[in-house]
């Protein structure tokens, strides 16, 4: 099975091919062409005369079609969907690069397997990057804060989705204003020299994470999760009192690869489980993989059938995800050169 062009009871555009009276095609945004993977299909090409262009192929090789649609909505309905952290995982935790995953990026979508980014980025930040690799399904924002599906992507995402946009949202974390408050009162009492996002100019998340002036800017834009930095050499031993006392106000304090984050009772494995079963419902997808190397991508790991755990810059691997899941497997390399031989090696197993 592989992509659909058109949701469910939308009209059919003019010399669109159907397999079977579905729309079942894959498309890339930058493309000219459809590629209909499935296992028997017949193959109805939108002519006057449907008897001359009616054909069975046997598709173990692809059926390449011409259409002019590059903007057409693209759904996903294969065996498999991918979760995926960006920083230290996808992309390089130093400049950002994912050079060595681009050839599996352009696999994946071949192949027709979705694959949703999962990150403590903001919604700003993940648009850029679905639109440099061209995705197209949904992702997850601010370590699970919210959910964003493209409009018409599932048959249905239930009464709780709100419309943002170009999108259909489900909201699982608190409002950034929210946390601010509650960080402010963490601070107030602990008497910890505390630096959040809120408290930090474009200059200083530049100094502190690399990005460019327009990336920063995007990284501030901030909705439901608030990074911040303990000064000090103090700081790990006031982290477990810190934890407690976020506790108390039904929040979380998670470590990230550069910073911690306070977040509320949202987390990555959460919206993972939303997705999955959306997933199902809509599509019949029944596994689940999922990629990352940090302490906030353990939910994220801990829900998926497959999980795969990258290796650090300096060649470790996060301590507590393998505590809670000795039984992950680790990616042979950093970054996106270990998610691309690690999810190479799942990709020929499956």
């Amino acid at each position: 099975m592989a992509h659909s062009l058109v949701a469910p009871g939308r009209p059919l555009p003019s010399g669109i091919i159907k397999i079977n009276s579905a729309i079942c095609f894959v498309a890339s945004e930058s493309a000219d062409t459809l590629i209909a993977t499935k296992q028997i299909a017949e193959l109805i090409y939108a002519s006057d005369d449907e008897d001359d262009d009616k054909k069975t192929h046997s598709l173990m090789e692809p059926v390449l079609v011409a259409c002019p649609l590059p903007n057409a909505i693209i759904m996903p309905s294969n065996s498999l969907v991918i979760f995926t952290d960006l920083d230290g995982t996808l992309i390089q935790h130093a400049d950002y690069s994912y050079n060595a995953a681009r050839p599996l990026l352009k696999k994946l979508q071949s192949l027709a397997i979705p694959l949703i980014l999962a990150s403590s980025k903001t919604r700003a930040e993940i648009e850029v990057y679905r639109k440099r690799m061209d995705i197209k399904d949904p992702f997850i924002v601010e370590n699970g804060g919210a959910v964003f599906v493209p409009r018409g992507y599932f048959r249905s995402m239930g009464h709780r989705a709100i419309i943002k946009d170009d999108y259909e949202c489900l909201e699982l974390g608190k409002p950034y204003t929210e946390l601010v408050a509650i960080f402010n009162t963490l601070k107030k009492r602990l008497k910890l020299n505390m630096i959040g996002f809120h408290q930090m100019d474009v200059a200083k998340i530049m100094e502190m994470t690399g990005l460019s002036v327009e990336e920063a800017a995007r990284a501030s834009q901030r909705e439901y999760d608030e990074p911040f930095v303990i000064v000090g050499t103090d700081s790990l031993v006031h982290l477990a009192t810190l934890k407690e006392m976020a506790k108390q106000q039904r929040c979380k304090i998670l470590k990230g690869g550069r910073f911690y984050h306070l977040i509320g009772s949202s987390n990555k494995g959460r919206a993972v489980r939303i997705l999955t079963q959306l997933y199902r419902e809509s599509y019949g997808i029944t596994k689940s993989l999922g990629l990352g190397d940090s302490e906030n991508d353990l939910t994220l790991l801990a829900n998926v059938d497959v999980p795969i755990l990258v290796q650090k810059a300096d060649g470790s691997y996060d301590p507590k995800i393998l505590e809670k899941l000795p039984q992950v497997m680790k990616a042979p390399a950093p970054g996106p050169e270990g998610w691309a031989l690690s999810l190479t090696e799942q990709l020929h197993r499956l």
